[in-house]
């Protein structure tokens, strides 16, 4: 990855060379353009996405709930 910058912590226990064999670390695909990152519009970037699911949950909507919201991620941790 010439050129690249691991955001993994040097101590990570990801990084321990007994593992190594069987661990490959790939940065997040969605994640490597600056758009996809930073864009404010929900429908390109998660920037936008994280900020359309807080507005979502702050303004109540979908019925108030977080499993029908599109932007909510882990839907599973608000179900019954």
């Amino acid at each position: 990855m010439r050129g690249a910058r691991l955001s993994t912590p040097p101590d990570s226990p990801l990084l321990d060379p007994e593992i190594a064999d069987r661990m490959r670390l790939f940065h997040h695909f969605a994640s490597g353009a600056q758009i996809t990152r930073l864009s404010v519009d929900p429908d390109k970037g998660m920037a936008g996405r994280t900020a359309q699911a807080l507005i979502d949950v702050l303004e109540g909507n979908y019925g108030g709930d977080p499993t029908k919201m599109p932007y909510v991620v882990n839907k599973e941790a608000f179900g019954e």
